[in-house]
């Protein structure tokens, strides 16, 4: 049997009020909280009580984890997913979205826990709870990042938001990592086209999948993070293979791993990953949400270096990546930032106001402040710009702004003053852009030239003093969809 901690202990008794007052309730808490333990506690009172609940993942790769938590609480349980052993007696089941979407009408649940409940607004997801909710079940959502990339609600189907700790709590606590952050190669990111509220996956190959980017990668792991298991982020399945072929060439033990790779093999390279047989995977989206390389093998041996060669505008996203490696561990977690992140969306231990509910208009998810960070011109150390010394090697810092220099290792010292500055002018340029057109077609338009979304355009137009604040969601779609093909009419 698991013993909570004090502070799962108290989120454990906000969500059970808040789900005696609603019938769907989102939670948050960091990566690394410890939100399945939690989930497991909440199971093993409906298990004890004879109710029936069901934990559904996205991805098979997190079943496992899920069901050992369970184990652990001696919970008797089935498996709703192909591949695995059913037991359709049990009242506790562990789904995978795929494979329960389809058996709704056959099942029945009084709790029905959903993981990583910021990817939710999609249709499976939708039809899940629908379903659930018209079933007069009870709906719990973990995330560690509740917000969506595109700005959509997830109001549509969460009731209230239950908020645990902040990371820098878990980090003062020991139970995320201390952590280092170099900013190797400012990457420039002019030129990246946008679909959705992040870069396309096109345009990412088109830029970084290049063995002058990649070989930058390699050269930097060989600096900081030589000896750590390791994470890289890729753009895509094609760059991660390339990546990992590049690395490989360098004489780094690197295997690339994606969703079509064989579960067997799948196991093999994790365990070989966890035993220092090999120095690290690449990947594009298979490690982004959930993974807990501990878990998987019963070992304590923790991702100790994420690198990062994918940049993205999704706050989400960026936090999912740059927390993977803050599992408590021995040492500090080393983040290798090539693409911007920090820049972007600010360091891990940095406290958020997530917008689950879709509220806030901006260019990116999240909007809000992001603290800005500067780099250490000894030990290239990342930290928050407002220390006047390096906390790693206690170097003190050069508070006048000054040009970007290049250093050895590929390095650039990134500057706070001329980020701040270029993100500023970038935004009063957008809002003078938002401020010269008429309308929702005008709005739309401008979206479209901008590669911004739909729900860019839908909180941009409500928050005017000439939009509706009731506009539906679909209406918005439908300027979008005939601006698209006045722009694509006009180009031809």
């Amino acid at each position: 049997m698991i013993t909570l901690f004090p502070d799962q202990i108290e989120l454990d008794g906000r969500l059970r009020s808040a789900i005696r007052q609603h019938q769907s309730v989102l939670v948050y808490a960091p990566p690394g909280f410890g939100k399945t333990i939690l989930a497991a506690h909440i199971i093993n009172g409906s298990y004890r009580k004879g109710r029936r609940a069901v934990f559904v993942c996205h991805r098979k790769l997190l079943l496992e984890q899920t069901a050992k938590t369970l184990s652990k609480f001696g919970i008797n349980y089935g498996f709703i997913a192909d591949g695995y052993p059913r037991n359709p007696l049990a009242n506790i089941q562990v789904a995978t979205i795929g494979s329960i979407i389809n058996k709704l009408d056959k099942l029945e649940f009084d709790l029905v826990i959903c993981d990583e409940a910021h990817i939710s607004g999609a249709p499976m997801w939708v039809k899940l709870i629908k379903h659930c909710r018209d079933s007069g079940a009870k709906i719990i959502g973990l995330s560690g990042s509740p917000e969506r990339a595109d700005n959509k609600p997830l109001s549509m189907n969460f009731d209230e938001l239950v908020r645990g700790p902040d990371p820098q709590f878990l980090i003062d606590a020991g139970r995320l990592a201390k952590f280092k952050a170099y900013a190797p190669v400012v990457a420039d990111l002019s030129g990246l086209r946008k679909s959705k509220g992040d870069y396309t996956t096109a345009s990412l190959e088109e830029k970084f999948d290049k063995p002058s980017i990649i070989g930058d990668g390699a050269a930097s792991w060989g600096k900081f993070a030589r000896g750590l298991r390791t994470v890289i982020y890729c753009v895509s399945v094609d760059h991660s293979k390339h990546t990992a072929a590049t690395y490989q060439g360098a004489g780094i033990r690197i295997e690339h791993m994606d969703g079509e790779t064989h579960p067997n093999e799948k196991k093999r390279i994790i365990l070989e990953f966890a035993t220092g047989r090999i120095d690290g995977i690449s990947s594009c989206d298979l490690l982004t949400t959930g993974f807990d390389l501990s878990s998987q093998v019963d070992m304590d041996v923790p991702i100790q270096c994420g690198q990062y060669l994918r940049p993205t505008e999704s706050r989400p996203l960026a936090t999912q990546m740059l927390m993977r490696p803050m599992r408590a561990q021995d040492g500090y977690a080393v983040l290798l930032d090539h693409v911007n992140l920090f820049k972007t969306h600010g360091l891990p231990s940095d406290p958020h106001e997530w917008n689950w509910r879709g509220e806030t208009s901006g260019k990116k998810s999240g909007g809000g402040h992001v603290t800005p960070t500067t780099t250490c011109g000894d030990c290239f150390a990342t930290f928050h710009a407002s220390s006047n010394a390096c906390p790693y090697c206690g170097c003190k810092r050069d508070i006048h702004g000054r040009e970007i220099e290049v250093v050895d290792g590929h390095l650039e010292e990134v500057d706070p003053d001329l980020v701040r500055q270029a993100r500023a002018e970038e935004q009063r340029a957008l809002n003078r852009r938002v401020q010269q057109t008429r309308g929702l077609p005008d709005l739309a338009r401008l979206a479209v030239e901008l590669d911004r979304s739909a729900g860019w355009v839908f909180q941009t137009y409500k928050n005017r003093p000439d939009g509706r604040k009731d506009i539906p969601y679909g209406e918005v779609v439908r300027a979008m969809a005939k601006a698209k093909l006045e722009v694509e009419k006009q180009n031809a």
